[in-house]
């Protein structure tokens, strides 16, 4: 009967603590903690509500709302901010990486000691779908990626949460489609143009001539390519992928960027099958600087990729 009762009076905990939580402000007590229910908008919508913002509004008006309502209206408790909704309303990713920030300093300085406080982060990248040419040219440094046909979604997301995670990186990164690479309005404020995996025929039907010449134009000025996988392949002079293979899907032809003056040869680790993660494994490597291999050990995602034969990068 004691157990019985002990479940019947957790389950009717749990249900108020739903009901609670569908209903916005809400708290309940667990051992005598209080715990002020998640938001999962971190009070976004209100705010939104409260100061008749609408996404017209400037974007540093939007984080001040925003802010300013949730540093009057704190309750002690577990907050989650969820950066891919918030940036409904707020595009720039420096204004979004303020905003949670000064939300975090506000969280900690009135969270009472004694008390479970905990302030959650969802990081979230942005991401353009089927962006349009932009006819204008943004001033913050930009870590561009290109995605069009071709590139696969897994890649380009990868890369965007590699740069978005690392430490001391405070670029804007945006996608960026063959389009708006031909338009040439992203030279003048890119950090770099990064070129994810997929299927590099793909990448020569939309970048070849126009496209490519504008790449070329960038790093030849100075600028940063950086390719993965199939990016490696297309920044070679020479793509040699599945030489001699009986299923028909032999790469063996001449690129237009050849920044590498070689070929890039694969696969190298395992066979590759197109859609599938048959090829898939996780590469040891070691990297070599100066001639000397480094002691660490890095593990990196490989599926179908090359290595680089008979040429000489020149630094």
């Amino acid at each position: 009967m004691k157990n019985t009762f002990t479940s019947i009076k957790k389950l009717s905990g749990y249900i108020l603590c739903l009901s609670l939580l569908l209903f916005g402000k809400a708290w309940c007590a667990t051992n005598h903690n209080i715990f002020y229910a998640e938001y999962e908008t971190m009070k976004m919508n209100m705010a939104l509500r409260v100061y008749n913002i609408s996404t017209n509004a400037s974007e540093n008006d939007i984080a001040h709302a925003i802010k300013t309502d949730f540093a009057s209206s704190f309750v002690p408790g577990i907050y989650t901010y969820r950066e891919d909704l918030v940036s409904e309303y707020i595009k720039d990713i420096p204004t979004l990486i303020t905003l949670r920030d000064e939300l975090e300093e506000i969280f900690k300085s009135k969270a009472p000691s004694g008390r479970p406080s905990r302030f959650e982060i969802k990081k979230y990248v942005l991401a353009v779908s089927n962006p349009g040419l932009t006819h204008e040219t943004p001033s913050t440094p930009t870590i561009y990626i290109y995605k069009d046909d071709g590139v696969s979604n897994l890649s380009a997301s990868i890369l965007e949460n590699a740069i978005f995670s690392a430490s001391g990186i405070t670029y804007l990164t945006k996608r960026i489609s063959a389009a708006q690479t031909i338009e040439g309005l992203w030279i003048q404020n890119a950090a770099a143009y990064l070129i994810p995996g997929g299927a590099d025929l793909a990448y020569c039907t939309k970048l070849n001539g126009a496209g490519n010449a504008q790449i070329r134009s960038y790093v030849e000025a100075g600028g940063t390519y950086v390719g993965f996988c199939a990016g490696a392949y297309y920044g070679s002079k020479t793509v040699e992928f599945n030489r001699n293979s009986v299923s028909g899907d032999e790469v063996y032809a001449e690129r237009e960027l050849s920044f590498f003056p070689g070929s890039a040869v694969g696969p190298v680790l395992a066979p590759y099958e197109a859609n599938s993660k048959t090829g898939a494994r996780i590469a040891k490597i070691k990297w070599i600087v100066n001639g000397e291999s480094s002691a660490q050990i890095h593990q990196v995602y490989y599926n179908g990729g090359c290595y680089f034969s008979g040429g000489h990068i020149q630094v």
